[in-house]
């Protein structure tokens, strides 16, 4: 049974991934001169997020959330990410907010 989305979980994911789409943050338009030209990343990037959960005992179904990833150094960047989760179980209801961090390290650099 596929359960629909909540209106506030819709109306926060869509907001998230406009703002990310809109924001432009002094970046500069590429230039298609190599395959291999060095792409400039920014300090930050926002991003929205969808994943799908298939438990063994239980439905299916999509979730939604937010990532946000910082640039600090050449060789470094750190990301964090947020869903949200609801589960009905009888008379109860479940809400978790799974949380995940990550370093990156770039061997090669970055521009």
């Amino acid at each position: 049974m596929m359960k629909t989305w909540k209106l506030p979980v819709v109306v926060v994911t869509l907001t998230v991934v406009l703002a990310g789409m809109l924001y432009e943050g002094g970046s500069k338009p590429a230039a298609a001169e190599g395959l291999f030209d060095d792409v400039n990343l920014g300090l930050l990037s926002i991003g929205g997020r969808a994943t799908y959960f298939d438990p063994k005992d239980g439905d299916a179904n999509w979730f939604g959330g937010g990532q946000l990833r910082l640039h600090p150094f050449k060789f470094l960047a750190v990301e964090g990410s947020v869903d949200y989760r609801k589960t009905d179980i009888n008379s109860t209801t479940v809400r978790t907010f799974p949380v995940q961090g990550s370093a990156l390290i770039y061997p090669f650099g970055t521009k």
